[in-house]
């Protein structure tokens, strides 16, 4: 794909899931440093400001501490999920360092142990900026609990076998072709965590396709919005499968370039006897 060139953190398609919880901790300690009488960027808003009748002055202030609280309370509303249930997204965040501390740490809280102590001096770099790492497993693993981590609905870690791999991946630092469910582990993760985007940003259509306080949907009838939910629902289910498919040519392909001539002769005659067994058994491709 063309974003293939593109910086994975300027990429388009809605939030990603590998790296959605870190950014949502990094924006949370934006907003919290966020100083407008201060910040040189507000400079020219300042100017401009205190060029006002006291009164509005006044009133401009007010009105800046009210949005700002209100940013922060909406970023605690509607990212929490992103630092507790989709955690484990974090586990294939692009820089190692952090994927393999946050697979340390899950593991020492799902054993009931203290956090890997890490030193205070690592950084990496991330959008231009250097992150802490220790301050950022803190704050990535606040809410974390042996109940949470262990329950049915957490990303990953409910699969059966991934705790016992991710105990590999954390000892062998992340490289996946050290250790024997690597491959398996890491077919997992991505076949997990990359379709996500998706399915995010179809719910957010599917709740404004169904929320009748939008001018668009206020006057339809209860069979038209259910028509176009179901619409929406069945759009969602042919990405994913198109996202499945995608990771599997890419696989195979690699495979293929891995084996040589022989080997993508014989992939392509399975492939071929596949699709004339979907045809012959009248299966949907």
């Amino acid at each position: 794909m063309w974003m293939d060139n593109v910086p994975v953190e300027e990429r388009l398609g809605g939030y990603h899931a590998d790296t959605l919880p870190v950014v949502v901790v990094l924006l949370r300690w934006s907003l919290m440093d966020l100083d407008p009488e201060q910040d040189r960027e507000f400079s020219l808003w300042r100017d401009l400001r205190d060029g006002l009748p006291a009164d509005q002055v006044r009133e401009s202030k007010l009105q800046d501490r009210a949005f700002r609280k209100a940013l922060v309370e909406m970023h605690a509303k509607h990212f929490e999920r992103a630092i507790t249930t989709m955690l484990p997204g974090a586990l294939l965040f692009p820089e190692k360092i952090v994927s393999v501390a946050l697979a340390r740490a899950l593991l020492a809280i799902i054993d009931g142990d203290p956090l890997p102590a890490i030193d205070l001096a690592v950084t990496f770099q991330w959008v231009g900026q250097d992150v802490n790492l220790s301050s950022l497993i803190m704050h990535l693993t606040q809410f974390a609990t042996r109940e949470l981590l262990t329950g049915c609905n957490v990303l990953l870690l409910s699969r059966p076998g991934v705790i016992d791999a991710l105990r590999d991946f954390a000892k062998f630092d992340g490289d996946f072709s050290l250790f024997s469910k690597g491959k398996w582990l890491q077919d997992l993760m991505e076949v997990v965590v990359y379709p996500l985007p998706v399915q995010s940003q179809a719910v957010e259509r599917a709740v404004n396709t169904t929320n009748r306080t939008i001018v668009h949907s206020a006057f339809d009838s209860h069979e038209i919005t259910e028509a176009k939910t179901a619409a929406l629902s069945n759009q969602v289910r042919q990405w994913t499968r198109e996202g499945g498919a995608y990771h599997i040519r890419d696989r195979a392909l690699a495979k293929i370039k891995e084996l040589g001539e022989e080997a993508a002769a014989a992939l392509a005659a399975a492939d071929v006897s596949k699709k004339w067994r979907d045809e012959r058994d009248g299966r949907r491709q």
